[in-house]
């Protein structure tokens, strides 16, 4: 098992919506500035490795990120090699207990192929020293720009498990979106994975005008907006 932080080259700037209202915030980003990002690699197998760079200029518009993802060969008959790359946007971090519990994501990216296979994509969380994964969406196999979206609930979300050589998933540990969960950090994830026993594999990627919408559950913002008024109204009984 490893983990490594990796840096980002080039130079961008950063979007973010943030909440209107308690318990429903938006978060985005299409120029990827390096330091607003923080970027994990986690390996299952034998791994892998990850090139991150952000090229000024061919995407929807502007500046983009692009990454380049080599899983090694598989460690033998029956298993793969995965490599993860977890990028979590420093300004988007959902609290649950301010914010009200999350009842699903709206994910939305721009993908590109650049060369080699193709990249499972989606969305990531942190919480509590667990990173978690969406599974479904593919980089798109085209070398042209290609919108796509997912709802995710939080059923959706599966940790990382490096130990676990055949999906590198924990199919049934999920995130606490719960109004009494700890805050959670949100963002993207890319991976690259062998066949069972098969050699290694390299696919090239690009990435474009990420979005995050947390959806509240129903009454979340009341609730939330009361919890945060709570310490004001009881002050001004305690002063009449």
């Amino acid at each position: 098992m490893r983990f490594r932080m990796v840096s980002v080259a080039g130079v961008a700037a950063v979007c973010m919506g943030a909440p209107a209202v308690a318990g429903d915030a938006t978060y985005s980003d299409g120029t990827f500035f390096s330091g607003h990002w923080t970027i994990l690699e986690i390996d299952v197998g034998n791994g892998g490795s990850h090139v991150i760079t952000s090229p000024l200029s061919g995407g929807t518009p502007g500046q983009w990120r692009q990454i380049q993802s080599t899983a090694a060969n598989s460690p033998g008959p029956g298993r793969r090699s995965i490599i993860f790359s977890i990028h979590l946007f420093d300004n988007a971090i959902y609290d649950p207990s301010l914010e009200g519990p999350a009842l699903e994501f709206t994910y939305s990216e721009d993908s590109i192929a650049v060369s080699g296979a193709r990249q499972a994509t989606g969305l990531a969380l942190y919480q509590s020293g667990v990173y978690f994964i969406a599974p479904g969406l593919m980089t798109t196999a085209l070398t042209s720009w290609v919108h796509m979206a997912a709802t995710v609930a939080g059923a959706d979300l599966v940790a990382i498990d490096p130990f676990d050589l055949d999906d590198g998933l924990n199919q049934s540990f999920h995130p606490d979106l719960s109004g009494t969960a700890p805050p959670f950090q949100i963002g993207f994830y890319r991976s690259v994975q062998t066949a069972l026993g098969g050699t290694g594999v390299t696919a090239t990627a690009g990435i474009d005008n990420w979005r995050v919408h947390v959806m509240p559950a129903p009454g979340a913002s009341l609730v939330a907006t009361f919890t945060l008024l709570m310490p004001l109204v009881t002050r001004r009984r305690r002063s009449s």
